[in-house]
């Protein structure tokens, strides 16, 4: 898993992504996840949980928290990434659970932070989550393959939330 900041203009995730940058982004997943037995679920929030704001490891709560909200922690293999964006911290992080994050370096993580946070401060949160997800969904190809008996488990919007 990796955080960094991102600057953002304001809280609402609807300043950020259009419905069409929604449908972009979750087209992206569904691509990303053609050649793959993981699953890959964005969310975009608002703000952190009001019990969590005053927590060192807030951001990676939350994620945990909004992993298994998602349904995440029940895929057959443990192959679910999430992205999760937390506009008012003006942060992000990408959890993966431990069928992947056995088989998948920190470096892999950091580098995949860094591209997304240089994409999303030029101005481009969509694109740069689009580009994240189809770089995830590589990596996962290379390591947990789709079977021809693999159905998606998840779906494949984006889940925007307070």
């Amino acid at each position: 898993m990796e955080t960094t900041s991102v600057k953002a203009k304001s809280n609402n995730p609807s300043d950020h992504f259009s419905a069409e940058d929604l449908r972009g982004i979750a087209l992206a997943v569904e691509r990303a996840e053609e050649n793959t037995s993981g699953e890959i679920r964005v969310r975009i929030i608002r703000e952190l949980d009001p019990d969590l704001k005053n927590d060192p490891q807030a951001l990676y709560l939350q994620a945990v928290r909004d992993f298994r909200k998602e349904g995440m922690h029940n895929t057959s293999a443990r192959t679910g990434v999430l992205v999760l964006m937390v506009l008012r911290e003006r942060k992000f992080t990408i959890l993966a659970d431990s069928g992947i994050s056995n088989v998948l370096p920190c470096k892999y993580w950091v580098e995949l932070a860094e591209t997304l946070a240089f994409y999303f401060w030029a101005g481009s949160p969509a694109r740069a989550i689009s580009m994240i997800v189809a770089v995830i969904g590589e990596k996962l190809a290379e390591f947990f393959p789709r079977k021809a008996d693999d159905a998606n488990e998840l779906p494949n919007t984006v889940s925007v939330g307070e």
